[in-house]
């Protein structure tokens, strides 16, 4: 099984915290996977510019927060790492 990038976001958005809308940078990388010349499942990781307190505070309710990206889509997305960087858990919607 393979993957390839097959696609980049960028811009500002607003990533839903417990109890406030902040404005955040975002990347996001799409990856299709492949079974030998087959598409398969795709997969989304990215970082955003939000300050590691506030990550950790969403690290530690180990739930999904809503990132609201720059063209209207929402995203549900896991932080993986204190310096922002996380995983998309669902859709891109």
């Amino acid at each position: 099984m393979r993957a390839e990038q097959i696609e980049t976001l960028t811009g500002n958005g607003l990533v839903r915290l417990s109890d406030r809308y902040t404005p955040v940078r975002y990347v996001i990388r799409v990856f299709q996977e492949f079974a030998g010349s087959a598409p398969t499942l795709k997969s989304a990781t990215g970082g955003m510019n939000l300050p590691a307190g506030d990550v950790a505070r969403a690290m530690m309710d180990q739930k999904p927060v809503e990132l609201e990206l720059e063209d209207g889509r929402k995203a549900m997305i896991l932080f993986t790492e204190l310096d922002g960087v996380f995983m998309v858990t669902g859709p891109l919607g």
